[in-house]
């Protein structure tokens, strides 16, 4: 396995570890067996409803409202509310690694330090395109269900330890000091993604703007702010 597929596999959060330790196929073999389109249009209403609602506040009974599907069905298809969230997360991290599989594709003979800012670049054009999938993401910030700020605090491990072990190997490979604090580094680069880049796409900042501001953090990083 490549580096490159190891950096594919890490960021997607593990999440099927996380599925995995529910034990809960998520979803049912009888979702995964219908026809694509309807597969994503149940996937994209019941999307809408969450980023309308918020997760705490949408119910099985808005879902098959919104997806025109009877409430048996729904339990055919998965376990429950957090199955079909945890399902809709998967499916949008898939998508999104399309936008992010070339840049992380040159970490193969490039370092980390001075690809980031193409990283930030893939993740904005992804939200640009599918406004209401970057929206999903959100959700997880904003729910008070003690399940899901559980998932929230894995996500978070697995988004530092990515950040994390691409410092380590730009350390190994010479690009930074060997005393730099690769989890450290991984918190801030994760905190700045999922805060303060959310809040500038969504703040109308514009892609120069927001490339600006990343520039401006891996600046801060590689050089530190002390003068000489």
């Amino acid at each position: 396995m490549t580096y490159y597929d190891t950096c594919v596999i890490i960021a997607i959060y593990d999440i099927n570890v996380i599925i995995t330790e529910r034990m809960v196929l998520v979803p049912y073999k009888t979702f995964m067996n219908l026809p694509e389109a309807k597969r994503n249009r149940i996937l994209t209403a019941t999307m809408r409803t969450i980023n309308d609602k918020g997760y705490d506040k949408t119910t099985v009974s808005d879902i098959v409202k919104a997806a025109g599907i009877p409430r048996g069905s729904f339990y055919q298809y998965f376990n429950d509310k957090l199955d079909a969230f945890m399902y809709l997360l998967e499916w949008v991290q898939t998508q999104k690694m399309a936008y992010m599989k070339p840049v992380l594709k040159r970490l193969e003979t490039e370092p980390f330090i001075e690809l980031y800012e193409d990283l930030v670049d893939a993740g904005v054009q992804f939200a640009r395109v599918n406004n209401e999938a970057y929206q999903l993401g959100y959700q997880l910030y904003r729910s008070s269900d003690s399940t899901v700020q559980q998932l929230t605090r894995r996500f978070e491990t697995y988004g530092v330890e990515l950040y994390a072990s691409f410092i380590r190997t730009d350390q190994k490979n010479g690009y930074l000091k060997a005393d730099v604090d690769s989890e450290l580094v991984g918190k801030m680069l994760y905190n700045f993604n999922v805060k303060e880049l959310f809040n500038l796409v969504y703040g109308g900042g514009s892609d120069a703007e927001i490339r600006h501001t990343a520039q401006a953090v891996m600046h801060i990083i590689k050089y530190g702010i002390k003068k000489g």
